[in-house]
């Protein structure tokens, strides 16, 4: 079967946008910089800077626009995005002289952790249910989502030549996760993968991704977790064994730990959406 080619984003922005990748891999260029964004990261794209994105078929994304100011009022894409045969200078939005988000302005990617992607999927679903007051939640969520990643150390990955060469085995390896996350994914699997020793296979593993392993493949597993409570009628049991969890006591308390609620309570809050 022949891959569907790559698909190419090439735009400017009234407003500002928040990506994290959950699965595959997103390209971009920001204005002179080349960035490889893998999942578990988060891509800033800011108002008026051009940029490009290629986007691979397995690519999974969380999106969010905003501005700081309360400046735009959204109705459609041609509200957000730049018609560059028609430009209203008017129209782009500012940005705080303030470091608001952290690293972010300045590396335009940052791995995050699974608060941060909480926080943005709340945010997604206040905007696409409307509930009343629904702006206002949007609004509070994006401050905790700035306030959260302001305490995200700012640690800029500078991969020693040590490591480098592993960069392509583990970007294998994280597909090959995502594919099959109900597999056994053990620190002894990623040793033998790598062909080195589990321990520095895991350090490797976090100084290329700027995830721990361990949090990487749960972080897989219950996003994959979540998509079938929502799209699925499988039982929560069988959600549990589809991801790679046997013990479903184990899985709850996972889930539990990650998202905040239960499998069964999530599913419940989703059908009611």
């Amino acid at each position: 079967m022949e891959r569907a080619e790559p698909q190419l984003i090439q735009r400017r922005l009234y407003d500002f946008e928040l990506l994290y990748v959950v699965k595959g891999e997103l390209q971009a260029e920001v204005g002179e910089k080349s960035l490889t964004v893998l999942p578990g990261s988060l891509l800033y794209l800011p108002s008026l800077l051009p940029h490009r994105l290629i986007l691979r078929e397995e690519a999974s994304l969380i999106g969010i626009h905003y501005d700081y100011f309360g400046e735009l009022s959204l109705t459609g894409d041609e509200e957000i995005i730049v018609d560059e045969g028609n430009v209203r200078q008017s129209r782009f939005c500012r940005e705080p002289d303030y470091a608001i988000i952290g690293g972010l302005q300045s590396r335009h990617v940052l791995p995050v952790d699974s608060q941060c992607v909480r926080l943005m999927e709340q945010i997604v679903k206040e905007f696409h249910v409307r509930s009343e007051g629904y702006e206002l939640a949007c609004r509070g969520l994006l401050l905790q989502l700035f306030a959260h990643l302001l305490r995200t150390p700012d640690k800029p990955v500078r991969l020693q030549p040590h490591a480098r060469k592993y960069e392509r085995a583990i970007a294998r390896i994280v597909r090959s996760i995502e594919a099959c996350c109900a597999e056994e994914w053990s620190r002894a699997r990623l040793g033998r993968e790598l062909n080195v020793h589990e321990d520095y296979a895991c350090r490797l593993f976090k100084e290329i991704t700027g995830q721990s392993w361990s949090k990487y493949v749960q972080q897989v597993r219950h996003q994959e977790a979540k998509r079938l409570l929502r799209m699925s009628e499988l039982k929560v049991e069988m959600v549990g064994r589809q991801v790679g969890y046997e013990d479903q006591h184990y899985f709850n308390r996972i889930f539990t730990k990650w998202e905040g609620v239960s499998p069964g309570n999530y599913r419940r809050m989703a059908e009611t959406l």
